[in-house]
């Protein structure tokens, strides 16, 4: 029966955050897999864990993978570590576990700290959308190729970096991405913790000439999406009689998104689907609330359908409150004129007669 591969944790630099659980499993396991014996040799004896270990590391992860492998494949457990971490992230363990998964061998997590998501929870950058991107290469084109990749990358971008590189990097992601919002974490959990928000501009000024020392995470803002053109009023109005022309109103009847307090926000996509048409005096009176809630424009009126609208993703400056009469035709409409939707009849001399009323707070 085949043994399992169980990808453990290890700090990051605070040994008091190691779990429970890693130190089990390491204790009983039949050998461990470690990036570097020597390092993970301290962390055994701080723990009081003696257990076989082999070297398992970039320059060897080929040979070396298949005999773990078959040891693991023949009935023994093994735990895989790095230096500090989570293996198989921005790790030769990634090779290891893929070549279980190969074999059929049971690939078991026990979960530790990752210096990325650490360092992006304590930088306050925007941490919604982000890519992890690892080293860059040592290799000015092989890294240049990868920055032009992500000039117009929209989602926070997280690096790891060492010291002698760092001036080099913050050099040239300036110059391919332009100046950016960044964060440089480093020493995580460790005495000397640091977390500076600065830009690239500035940060080139400033690590030029200063050595920057310890474990490096650097964070980059995405890029800021383009602003869009604002349509001006009179746009919108030649907008309008375009669909008046070719008929607007389609045979879809959508729910208005009203939010928990019956209110319809007001953003730049509240009207990306199109406007609102209520019909059959559904309402007989909009108004357009303040940041408190606070009305500061209303509008009453005696008509049996009213619009709301404003031209979809254009942030125009405007919405627009109609009430209507009559309203532009279906979709492929070609009935007589007569028989539009609200059209109104009157006798010959009959009065017809509207109102509405405007009131603006403070006015």
């Amino acid at each position: 029966m085949s043994g399992i591969l169980y990808v453990v944790g290890t700090p990051i630099g605070n040994l008091s955050d190691w779990s429970p659980r890693a130190v089990d499993t390491l204790g009983t396991v039949d050998f461990i897999a470690a990036e570097d014996t020597r390092v993970t040799l301290k962390l055994l004896n701080h723990f009081g864990i003696k257990k076989e270990m082999v070297s398992y590391y970039e320059h060897n992860r080929r040979e070396r993978g298949e005999i773990i492998t078959a040891r693991i494949a023949a009935g023994e457990d093994c735990a895989i570590v790095t230096d500090a971490g989570m293996p198989a992230i921005s790790d030769p363990g990634q090779d290891l576990v893929h070549l279980c998964h190969l074999q059929g061998i049971p690939v078991v997590s026990v979960p530790g700290p990752v210096a990325f998501a650490t360092a992006l929870a304590v930088s306050g950058m925007e941490s919604g959308r982000f890519t992890f991107e690892g080293f860059l290469s040592v290799n000015k084109k092989s890294r240049r190729d990868h920055l032009e990749e992500l000039k117009d990358e929209k989602r926070t971008m997280i690096f790891y970096e060492a010291p002698h590189k760092f001036s080099n990097t913050i050099g040239d992601l300036h110059r391919v991405l332009g100046d950016r919002e960044i964060a440089i974490v480093r020493e995580l959990t460790k005495v000397h913790e640091q977390v500076v928000r600065t830009t690239l501009a500035q940060a080139e000024k400033d690590y030029t000439e200063n050595k920057i020392k310890g474990e490096i995470v650097l964070i980059v803002a995405g890029k800021k999406a383009e602003p869009t053109d604002a349509i001006t009023f009179d746009q919108a109005v030649e907008q309008a009689r375009a669909l008046v022309e070719k008929g607007c109103v389609g045979d879809v009847v959508r729910p208005v998104p009203l939010d928990a307090d019956g209110l319809l926000p007001l953003n730049i996509h509240t009207f990306d689907i199109d406007t609102f048409i209520l019909e059959d005096s559904l309402i007989k009176r909009v108004d357009l609330l303040d940041v408190e809630k606070r009305p500061y424009l209303s509008l009453t009126f005696t008509a049996p359908v009213v619009g709301l609208w404003s031209p979809p993703t254009k942030n125009a400056p405007f919405v627009c409150i109609e009430p209507w009469y009559g309203r532009c035709d279906r979709v492929d409409y070609t009935g007589e004129y007569k028989d539009r939707d609200w059209a109104w009849h009157l006798e010959p001399g009959e009065v017809f007669d509207a109102s509405y009323t405007i009131e603006i707070a403070g006015a």
